[in-house]
């Protein structure tokens, strides 16, 4: 992280108007050396620096370069920055305590002081930071997965990447993201909108996308085409995505039919309890009624589902004719009209010259839906995703699939369906990722960062422990032989930044548990390391004394 600074701001004493107020307001700030700003000369492009008006925070800035003298203004006090305001404290969660705390505590005395770990302020300016630059990567990652559709994370074990995947689903699909991570979890289930699957390598097209499942069917086996988890996902989606372009008129009879639909189920069902089975013509009838798959049964072989039904009334379609060349209709309806019309009458006689509504005030907003494949590369890509490797890029388009529901093979990925992928870029010993998914993803490295160590251990005594066992695991994956361009430890295939250990390893809520980690998560993936030649063997005696 760029080093943070803080300063005090002082009165202009002319005019009331603060010189605080002023150089802000053209992007600058101002000290001179001779008021205890001798540090304030030394400022470099990318420094943070707080400004702020006696004990009070106004903003966050980052530096970008040094005013000429002859470019200064009369409120100039000698040295000016122009800056580029990160954030402004009036703009921040009052409800995050530790850093509404800051609100006039700010105890030094002189015009520009520098911050650092030893600093009562230093964790809760800290805090400010980085929620302030994971919210700016949460934004930048959301604005590019609504481009691009499809993203994954990638980079070392334990920086994050999972944690960060939720946290873009969270504002793709709430519009922010909790702090709580409880709060969090709350809101991605209630919301139905989310899933996440972590992959393997045995995971087959037929657990993700859509396969053949055997079902108990009294004394028999049924074999059935069912939809997998990405499928349940993009009809749900789908549904969404359609429904939020259709008029209220619509909607509010599509409601009215649904709910009609259910209490002519219900009188079926009756009747075939009753009866034993419902006559439609000579020869057929309905046998039973399957409502976990919402389709009557006539015989073994023959099912008529119910939302071919409802659309036979809504397009109030009587013959073989008016079917003929309509797209909205599957193909086995077309095959069975000797059931469906007959059904269709029967419900038709049930609604007893009812109608649906003619106008109504329903509307259905769309919704963003998030898919998150952990390990996304330690399965086999390009098998188990088939033909939808051409749907990821050609979104709201039908592609044919292996396996056929409802007389229908046709997937869509609608546009409101975004995926987030999660890949160890340490893990060599699992499938590549080929050309063409490539193609359709955005890859974006997520590297280690000390700055969540400060963040979440407060304790200055544990902080400085974890901190220091940080840097020394960091050393061995960063340090140079005096060429400076070879790596002392690190195998001359790898990069730093694919395998280097992520901060989560050196997260502890105690000295105890940090020792835990140590020895049984940091010691045995840098043995498996040296193994497997990403380390050199000169590492093993530093490895061994890590402490």
């Amino acid at each position: 992280m760029s080093k943070i600074f803080y300063r005090l701001q002082m009165k202009d004493g002319r005019d009331g108007e603060t010189v605080t107020d002023h150089m802000l307001s053209i992007n600058r700030i101002t000290a001179h050396e001779d008021y205890g700003g001798e540090e304030f000369v030394n400022l470099k492009k990318g420094d943070i620096v707080i400004v702020q008006k006696s004990a009070y925070p106004v903003a966050m800035v980052i530096v970008q370069d040094k005013i000429a003298e002859d470019l200064l203004d009369e409120k100039s006090l000698g040295v000016d920055f122009s800056v580029e305001i990160l954030s402004w404290f009036k703009d921040i969660d009052k409800k995050d305590a530790e850093i509404a705390s800051l609100w006039g505590y700010f105890p030094f005395t002189k015009t520009f002081s520098s911050l650092n770990s030893g600093n009562s302020t230093y964790t809760k300016v800290l805090r400010w930071y980085n929620i302030l630059i994971s919210s700016k990567m949460i934004n930048e990652l959301t604005d590019l997965l609504s481009f691009k559709f499809q993203i994954i994370l990638q980079g070392p074990p334990g920086t994050g990447k999972t944690y960060t995947a939720k946290d873009i689903a969270e504002s793709m699909i709430c519009g922010s993201v909790s702090a709580d991570k409880e709060i969090q979890k709350t809101n991605l289930v209630k919301s139905d909108q989310y899933s996440l699957i972590q992959f393997h390598p045995s995971y087959s097209y037929e657990d993700f996308v859509r396969g053949i499942t055997a079902k108990s069917n009294g004394n028999s086996i049924e074999y059935k085409t069912v939809n997998k988890r990405l499928c349940e996902l993009a009809d749900k989606a789908n549904k969404n995505l359609v429904d939020s372009k259709k008029p209220s008129e619509q909607l509010s009879k599509e409601r009215w039919l649904d709910e009609k639909f259910l209490l002519f189920v219900n009188s079926v069902i009756g009747q075939i309890e009753s009866k034993g089975k419902i006559k439609l013509t000579e020869g057929k009838s309905i046998d039973s009624v399957d409502e976990e798959e919402d389709r009557f049964v006539s015989g073994q072989n023959y099912y008529l589902y119910f939302n071919q039904i409802k659309k036979l009334y809504l397009y109030n379609i009587d013959s073989q004719k008016e079917l003929e060349g309509n797209e909205n209709f599957q193909a086995h309806v077309k095959w069975r009209t000797s059931y469906y019309f007959p059904i269709l009458h029967k419900f038709r006689s049930f609604l007893n010259g009812e109608n649906p509504p003619s106008s109504g005030e329903i509307k259905v907003e769309k919704r963003n839906y998030v898919l998150i494949l952990d390990e996304i590369n330690r399965a086999n890509l390009p098998s188990v995703l088939g033909e939808l490797i051409y749907a990821l890029e050609y979104r709201d388009e039908p592609v044919d699939g292996m396996y056929e529901i409802e007389g229908e093979r046709e997937l869509v990925l609608p546009s409101n369906l975004f995926i987030i992928g999660t890949m160890n870029t340490a893990d060599r010993s699992v499938g590549h990722i080929d050309y063409a998914i490539r193609r359709r993803f955005a890859f974006v490295h997520v590297p280690p960062s000390a700055n969540v160590i400060d963040e979440v251990i407060k304790d200055t005594s544990l902080n400085a422990k974890a901190k220091a066992l940080y840097n020394a695991v960091e050393n061995l994956f960063m340090e140079k032989n005096t060429d400076n361009e070879t790596y002392t430890y690190l195998s001359s295939d790898f990069k730093p930044e694919e395998v280097q250990l992520g901060h989560s390893y050196f997260l502890a809520d105690s000295e105890e548990h940090l020792k835990l980690k140590l020895e049984y998560e940091i010691k045995p993936i840098l043995d498996e390391y040296l193994k497997d030649g990403i380390l050199l063997g000169t590492a093993k005696p530093i490895i061994d004394g890590l402490s």
